[in-house]
């Protein structure tokens, strides 16, 4: 009997320092866990066009177009006048944004500015671009006026030609 105990428990000893060696040498074999974080980049300055030239009083399209590198969602804001809009979107990535701008009647050289940002906040550079606003062709000239002026007082002069010949 004792010889039985004595082989259960050699064999049990066995055991577990085999055991405990296999153990040990699978924890040592596992590389540690490391963590990637996410690079965000931010989206390409946006492209630009609008017309050169922009009579005064008149509306024009803003048209802007940006890819993000994550393929992420745009935003889109500009600056005209040194008015800032909020952030107008979202659009797919290289989705064109497009925009009617109504402006004032004050002519002269004027700068508008474009930029992005992905849903991840990363804002891109701004995008500049310049454009002239005219002088717009309407009826505002003087000498539309003095015609209209002039016409108005025909008529009503006319009038009371037509209405005092009927009269006598």
């Amino acid at each position: 009997m004792k010889k039985k105990i004595l082989v259960i428990l050699i064999c049990t000893l066995l055991i577990t320092t085999l055991t405990s060696f296999t153990v040990t040498a699978d924890i040592c074999e596992k590389k540690p866990i490391t963590h990637h974080k996410k690079v965000n980049s931010p989206p390409t300055s946006p492209e630009v066009k609008i017309p050169e030239k922009v009579k005064s009083g008149s509306w024009f399209y803003l048209k802007a177009i940006s890819t993000d590198p994550e393929n992420d969602l745009i935003f889109y804001k500009y600056d005209i006048f040194g008015h800032e809009s909020d952030w107008i979107g979202p659009y797919q990535s290289g989705e064109e944004y497009s925009k009617m701008i109504k402006l004032g009647e004050e002519i002269g050289n004027y700068k508008l500015g474009v930029k992005t940002k992905d849903i991840n906040n990363a804002e891109s550079e701004w995008t500049y671009t310049y454009f002239n606003v005219i002088k717009s062709k309407t009826a505002n000239s003087n000498f539309v006026k003095i015609l209209i002026n002039r016409f108005s007082l025909f008529t009503l002069f006319n009038f009371f030609l037509t209405k005092i010949g009927r009269t006598n």
